[in-house]
Formats: C-alpha cells, sequence, structure tokens
C-alpha cells in the first residue's frame, strides 16, 4: 500500500485546502504565491499528480472569492502605498514579486492617480528633522538614496532635493 495520496483522494484536497485556509488567515495572497506554496506542500504530501490538485484549490478559493489578483493589487495600492509611502517603481516590484500581472499592476497604478511627488514630500518631510545637524551635500545624498530607494520617479526625486536647503532652513 502506497502512502501517497491521489487527486481523488477527498484527503488529499481536503489538506491543500485547509492548509489554503490556514494561509489565508494570515494575509492575502496571489495565485503566483499559493502556487508556489501549494507545490512545496504537494510534495511534502507526496500528492500524485499535484498540478491537478493544485488546480483544484485554487479554482475553489476563486469560487469562493478569496482568490482574486486584482484585488489584492488594489488593497496594496491603496492601504500599503499610503502606510508606507513608496513610488510607482516600488510598487511595480511588489506587484512582481507577487506574480501580479504587469499590465495589471500599471492599470491599477494608473486609475488611482497616485500623486507620487506628495507622497514623496511626505516620505523627505519624516525624515528630514533627524538629518537638521548633517551639512547640506550630506543631507541631499541621504535624501536622494531613500527616495530612489523608496521607488520613486527620478525626476520628482531631483526636484524634491533641489528644494531641500530652502525647507529645511525655514
Amino acid at each position: 500500500m502506497s502512502h501517497e495520496l491521489s487527486i481523488q483522494s477527498p484527503k488529499g484536497y481536503q489538506l491543500l485546502l485547509s492548509y489554503a485556509f490556514s494561509l489565508l488567515a494570515r494575509k492575502g495572497y496571489s495565485e503566483f504565491e499559493f502556487r508556489r506554496k501549494f507545490k512545496v506542500k504537494a510534495a511534502r504530501l507526496k500528492l500524485e499528480e499535484p498540478d491537478e490538485a493544485i488546480d483544484r484549490v485554487i479554482d475553489k478559493l476563486k469560487e469562493l472569492g478569496y482568490l482574486n489578483d486584482e484585488e489584492l493589487a488594489r488593497n496594496y495600492l491603496t492601504y500599503t502605498v499610503p502606510g508606507k509611502p513608496q513610488g510607482r517603481g516600488r510598487f511595480m516590484a511588489a506587484m512582481y514579486r507577487r506574480g501580479i500581472d504587469r499590465d495589471l499592476a500599471v492599470r491599477l497604478w494608473d486609475a488611482e492617480e497616485v500623486d507620487e511627488e506628495e507622497l514623496a514630500r511626505k516620505v523627505l518631510n519624516s525624515y528630514l528633522p533627524r538629518w537638521s545637524r548633517l551639512e547640506s551635500n550630506s543631507r541631499k545624498r541621504k535624501a536622494q538614496g531613500l527616495l530612489l530607494r523608496r521607488g520613486f520617479n527620478p525626476g520628482i526625486v531631483w526636484r524634491l532635493i533641489a528644494t531641500l536647503d530652502s525647507s529645511v532652513d525655514s
């Protein structure tokens, strides 16, 4: 008798589905992230035909409304981007890591009409008090690095850096 669980085995399907719900209790996942996690879990469970089992669970999650890449990306844009201000570049990188389609990410960013300059200014203003004792060039280097790492458009970064000395003096 083999210890492998087949796709037809309700136990194998149930184990993957239970695993999905335990993952969802912590945070939302994209289809790409679920597939990656399910492949590891299916290998541990020694599922026969794991791709079919994974497809079944993915379909069930979509049917129940627990898996929606567009909604996941929209929530990230609505809550995470303003909460921890970041530019388009960092948003796109986060979506890429999560396996969200690039066209979808671009469409959502453009539809949201994010004021990237205002977000960058918010980040900069939160760090300026820490840098008040630094000389001008050091302050500008730190600001530039911070904003570029946060994924802001270089044009916006340069514009804000140019106004940095006047904003620190006032």
